[in-house]
């Protein structure tokens, strides 16, 4: 049978009742009917011959269609408080199953249920191009995992709003553990918590390709702070983690700085909004005068006061060349623009000023220097305290 005819049959000839109607449910099944003289190319909306059984056709009628037909200018599809039903999210994943082009996918409050869901990612688990699929206040079951379990494309998944707990994160973690292709996986305001997080983040640890981890506002605690910062042990492709808006608190930080101390790997950790204070602060700021790696942390909206601020400004002052933002909260406004000025000096290439024999490669002069002369004050601090550098320029 001809796959691609088939699905615009299903795509053409859709019935008069309401596109909820429980008939819509096993699209499959129209799938496999046969005879029709549509074939790739023509359009029979355009067929006077063609008697269309419903005067309205829905929003996704025409996406389906240059889907199918597999138009290149199609790289992304979103549907936004668009309602698409179990029937549209049927339509969607047949033709998303046969398309090779598309490359992001976005849905969000679309009305998915139960069976429409399994269409759709029936489709997806067939399709060959999409690298990008976003998914906001849907209901999803274990719809995830299966499709993770057999897509190697897709690159980036984003779900948030959807009220995932255990049973879909089991589902998720067993797709990752025979996956090689996900880079960044997103799940803010969800329903995970602590336990859940333990199935995660052992599948992560299989997951050699996870770049990107975003669990924000996931009712995660120290418990699940510990759980996370062990895995970055054994995970050196991960490089930015998200816990944003979470319950962790200093003995999460503790946990944390204690890999940090030791592990090189992570990049960016953002614990924005969350409870730790001057104890966790002191832990991270002891962390940092060993890590060489972390270029980003954001303490922003936790319980730090001005001692613990201290702590983190006196590591990048005495120790650290590397970290290049530190985000908190402004309670003193000249202890804040050190902080700045501390980060813009690293950012501009600190760690070069300590070597020693040969100060600065030659190679690396030009964007030292550009980036150097952006701030006055950075500037003013590489000729006052580091003028053996520009002996460099006489050779």
């Amino acid at each position: 049978m001809d796959r691609n005819r088939e699905t615009l049959r299903l795509l053409y000839f859709y019935p008069v009742k309401p596109f909820r109607s429980a008939e819509w449910i096993d699209v499959r099944n129209l799938l496999a009917i046969n005879g029709t003289n549509t074939t790739i190319g023509e359009n029979p909306l355009d067929d006077p011959n063609v008697m269309h059984r419903n005067p309205y056709d829905p929003p996704w009628l025409n996406d389906c269609q240059r889907l199918c037909n597999n138009d290149s200018s199609l790289k992304k599809l979103v549907y936004r408080y668009q309602y698409l039903g179990d029937v549209g999210a049927a339509a969607v994943g047949a033709a998303l199953s046969v398309n090779t082009k598309l490359k992001k996918l976005i849905l969000k409050n679309n009305g998915i249920g139960d069976d429409g869901m399994e269409a759709l990612v029936q489709g997806l688990r067939e399709n060959t191009s999409i690298e990008e699929l976003q998914m906001t206040r849907i209901r999803l079951s274990n719809a995830l995992g299966k499709v993770l379990e057999v897509n190697k494309t897709i690159k980036t998944l984003y779900v948030s709003y959807s009220r995932i707990g255990k049973a879909e994160v089991a589902s998720i973690a067993k797709g990752l553990k025979s996956n090689n292709s996900l880079e960044s996986l997103n799940l803010y305001e969800n329903q995970i918590g602590d336990d859940a997080v333990a199935d995660l983040m052992e599948a992560i640890k299989t997951c050699k390709t996870l770049k990107r981890l975003f669990l924000g506002a996931n009712r995660i605690s120290n418990e699940g702070a510990t759980k996370i910062s062990a895995t970055l042990m054994s995970c050196s492709s991960l490089k930015y983690i998200d816990l944003s808006n979470n319950q962790i608190g200093d003995e999460g930080a503790i946990a944390f700085a204690k890999v940090l101390a030791t592990d090189n790997s992570l990049e960016s950790l953002i614990l924005l909004m969350n409870k730790i204070g001057d104890q966790g602060a002191g832990a991270l700021a002891s962390a940092l005068e060993e890590n060489v790696s972390l270029e980003r942390i954001n303490l922003a909206g936790n319980n730090l006061t001005l001692d613990g601020i201290e702590k983190l400004r006196n590591v990048l002052w005495r120790q650290n060349k590397t970290l290049k933002f530190l985000m908190v909260d402004n309670k003193n406004d000249a202890l804040f623009r050190e902080i700045a000025f501390y980060t813009a000096l690293n950012r501009v290439g600190r760690r070069f000023s300590d070597i020693e024999d040969v100060s600065l490669p030659h190679q690396l002069w030009p964007s030292f220097l550009a980036k150097a002369s952006k701030n006055a004050n950075i500037l003013f601090w590489v000729v006052r305290e580091k003028p053996d550098l520009f002996q460099e320029i006489q050779h």
